[in-house]
């Protein structure tokens, strides 16, 4: 059996930290003091991933022409 995907562990991570959270009814900054960490960091692991953006591949190239 093989491991599943980093980006599929990352975003079971997120949330199971998004639920834990609403269940006790912590606010993002109350949360991350409990696990000594910042509250950026935390809301990090807790939203989806973003679609990374396409690379440019001139510097006159619009990110929607890349």
């Amino acid at each position: 059996m093989t491991d599943p995907d980093p980006t599929v562990r990352g975003q079971q991570l997120g949330e199971e930290l998004r639920t834990l959270r609403k269940t006790n009814a912590l606010s993002l900054a109350d949360a991350a003091e409990r696990i000594d960490a910042s509250a950026g960091k935390l809301s990090r692991f807790a939203k989806p991933a973003a679609a990374p953006c396409p690379p440019r591949t001139s510097p006159h190239c619009s990110p929607s022409t890349a």
